[in-house]
Protein backbone atom coordinates (compact mmCIF):
# COMPACT_ATOMS: atom_id res chain seq x y z
CA UNK A 1 0.00 0.00 0.00
CA UNK A 2 2.87 2.51 0.74
CA UNK A 3 4.47 2.02 -2.29
CA UNK A 4 1.07 2.72 -4.30
CA UNK A 5 0.77 5.40 -2.55
CA UNK A 6 4.37 6.93 -2.93
CA UNK A 7 3.94 6.29 -6.99
CA UNK A 8 0.35 8.59 -6.75
CA UNK A 9 2.33 11.13 -4.55
CA UNK A 10 5.26 11.07 -7.56
CA UNK A 11 2.92 12.95 -9.53
CA UNK A 12 2.03 16.26 -7.58
CA UNK A 13 5.57 17.81 -8.10
CA UNK A 14 4.69 18.04 -11.98
CA UNK A 15 0.94 18.61 -11.70
CA UNK A 16 2.21 21.70 -9.19
CA UNK A 17 4.16 22.43 -11.73
CA UNK A 18 1.68 22.30 -14.60
CA UNK A 19 -0.60 24.45 -12.66
CA UNK A 20 2.31 27.51 -12.86
CA UNK A 21 2.71 27.18 -16.37
CA UNK A 22 -1.20 27.27 -17.06
CA UNK A 23 -1.25 30.47 -14.50
CA UNK A 24 1.53 32.39 -16.54
CA UNK A 25 -0.29 31.31 -19.75
CA UNK A 26 -3.62 32.76 -18.89
CA UNK A 27 -2.10 35.93 -18.52
CA UNK A 28 -3.34 38.51 -20.79
CA UNK A 29 -0.31 39.57 -23.25
CA UNK A 30 -0.55 42.90 -21.70
CA UNK A 31 -0.41 41.55 -18.03
CA UNK A 32 2.93 39.01 -19.48
CA UNK A 33 4.56 41.67 -21.37
CA UNK A 34 4.58 43.93 -18.08
CA UNK A 35 6.20 41.06 -15.86
CA UNK A 36 8.77 40.45 -18.28
CA UNK A 37 9.36 43.82 -19.32
CA UNK A 38 9.44 45.20 -16.00
CA UNK A 39 11.96 42.46 -14.96
CA UNK A 40 14.34 43.65 -18.62
CA UNK A 41 14.09 47.43 -17.48
CA UNK A 42 15.29 47.00 -13.96
CA UNK A 43 18.08 44.55 -14.85
CA UNK A 44 18.88 47.57 -17.88
CA UNK A 45 18.41 50.35 -15.74
CA UNK A 46 21.05 48.77 -13.14
CA UNK A 47 23.39 48.17 -15.70
CA UNK A 48 22.89 51.56 -17.00
CA UNK A 49 23.64 53.38 -13.41
CA UNK A 50 26.41 50.86 -13.16
CA UNK A 51 28.16 51.67 -16.58
CA UNK A 52 27.34 55.07 -17.12
CA UNK A 53 25.93 54.01 -20.17
CA UNK A 54 23.65 56.56 -21.93
CA UNK A 55 21.82 55.16 -24.98
CA UNK A 56 19.82 57.05 -27.64
CA UNK A 57 16.61 56.06 -27.41
CA UNK A 58 15.67 54.15 -30.60
CA UNK A 59 18.65 51.97 -29.03
CA UNK A 60 17.96 51.00 -26.19
CA UNK A 61 14.05 50.39 -26.87
CA UNK A 62 16.17 47.81 -29.35
CA UNK A 63 18.28 46.22 -26.50
CA UNK A 64 15.19 46.42 -24.41
CA UNK A 65 12.98 44.35 -27.03
CA UNK A 66 15.95 41.70 -27.60
CA UNK A 67 16.49 40.94 -23.92
CA UNK A 68 12.77 40.54 -23.06
CA UNK A 69 12.78 38.06 -26.06
CA UNK A 70 16.02 36.13 -24.57
CA UNK A 71 14.17 36.66 -20.93
CA UNK A 72 10.68 35.58 -22.20
CA UNK A 73 12.71 31.90 -24.46
CA UNK A 74 15.14 31.58 -21.52
CA UNK A 75 11.74 31.30 -19.01
CA UNK A 76 10.14 29.05 -21.55
CA UNK A 77 13.41 26.45 -21.77
CA UNK A 78 13.36 26.40 -17.56
CA UNK A 79 9.76 25.76 -17.03
CA UNK A 80 9.85 22.83 -19.39
CA UNK A 81 13.42 21.83 -17.66
CA UNK A 82 11.80 21.71 -14.78
CA UNK A 83 8.56 20.01 -15.56
CA UNK A 84 10.49 17.81 -17.35
CA UNK A 85 12.53 16.78 -14.57
CA UNK A 86 9.30 16.39 -12.42
CA UNK A 87 8.05 14.06 -15.02
CA UNK A 88 10.98 11.55 -14.86
CA UNK A 89 10.89 11.87 -11.60
CA UNK A 90 7.19 10.42 -11.80
CA UNK A 91 8.15 8.31 -14.45
CA UNK A 92 11.12 6.60 -12.52
CA UNK A 93 9.29 5.88 -9.82
CA UNK A 94 6.74 4.10 -11.89
CA UNK A 95 9.53 2.06 -13.26
CA UNK A 96 10.75 3.95 -16.20
CA UNK A 97 14.45 3.51 -16.82
CA UNK A 98 17.06 4.59 -20.12
CA UNK A 99 16.04 5.74 -22.69
CA UNK A 100 12.32 4.82 -22.26
CA UNK A 101 12.29 7.30 -19.67
CA UNK A 102 14.08 9.83 -21.35
CA UNK A 103 11.08 9.66 -24.32
CA UNK A 104 7.92 9.42 -22.04
CA UNK A 105 8.96 12.25 -19.87
CA UNK A 106 10.16 14.27 -23.58
CA UNK A 107 6.61 13.09 -25.06
CA UNK A 108 4.69 13.93 -21.93
CA UNK A 109 6.31 17.57 -21.73
CA UNK A 110 5.86 18.40 -25.17
CA UNK A 111 1.92 16.87 -25.10
CA UNK A 112 1.38 19.94 -22.29
CA UNK A 113 3.58 22.45 -24.01
CA UNK A 114 1.16 21.65 -27.17
CA UNK A 115 -1.59 21.63 -25.07
CA UNK A 116 -0.90 25.16 -23.52
CA UNK A 117 0.27 26.66 -26.54
CA UNK A 118 -3.71 25.67 -27.71
CA UNK A 119 -5.09 27.21 -24.52
CA UNK A 120 -3.20 30.53 -25.42
CA UNK A 121 -4.91 30.80 -28.40
CA UNK A 122 -8.44 31.57 -26.19
CA UNK A 123 -6.10 34.59 -24.02
CA UNK A 124 -6.57 37.82 -24.88
CA UNK A 125 -3.23 39.27 -26.95
CA UNK A 126 -1.74 35.90 -26.86
CA UNK A 127 -1.23 33.28 -29.88
CA UNK A 128 -0.13 29.67 -30.15
CA UNK A 129 3.89 29.81 -31.52
CA UNK A 130 5.15 26.62 -32.58
CA UNK A 131 8.42 28.27 -32.27
CA UNK A 132 7.39 28.18 -28.54
CA UNK A 133 6.97 24.34 -28.58
CA UNK A 134 10.08 23.75 -30.46
CA UNK A 135 11.53 25.87 -27.59
CA UNK A 136 9.54 23.97 -24.33
CA UNK A 137 11.05 20.68 -26.04
CA UNK A 138 14.47 21.65 -26.02
CA UNK A 139 13.94 22.53 -22.45
CA UNK A 140 12.92 19.40 -22.01
CA UNK A 141 14.93 17.33 -23.17
CA UNK A 142 17.65 19.14 -21.26
CA UNK A 143 15.30 18.87 -18.15
CA UNK A 144 15.15 14.71 -18.72
CA UNK A 145 18.86 14.67 -19.44
CA UNK A 146 19.75 16.30 -16.02
CA UNK A 147 17.33 13.82 -14.34
CA UNK A 148 18.70 11.27 -16.03
CA UNK A 149 22.36 11.39 -15.57
CA UNK A 150 22.03 12.60 -11.75
CA UNK A 151 20.25 9.42 -11.15
CA UNK A 152 22.56 7.32 -13.01
CA UNK A 153 25.91 9.01 -11.11
CA UNK A 154 23.94 9.00 -7.65
CA UNK A 155 23.06 5.23 -8.42
CA UNK A 156 26.43 4.63 -9.15
CA UNK A 157 27.54 6.69 -6.17
CA UNK A 158 25.47 4.62 -3.51
CA UNK A 159 25.96 1.49 -4.97
CA UNK A 160 30.10 2.34 -4.33
CA UNK A 161 29.46 4.07 -1.14
CA UNK A 162 25.96 1.48 0.30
Amino acid sequence: MMIKKHRVLSTIPAIIIMIIIFYFSHQKAAESSKLSGGIVETIFSINERLFTIELPKAERIYWLELLETIIRKAAHMTEYGVLAIAISHSFYVYDKRGFNLILWSEAAAILYAVTDEFHQLFISGRSAQVTDVLIDGVGALIGCLVFYLSYKKLKKYYKVKG
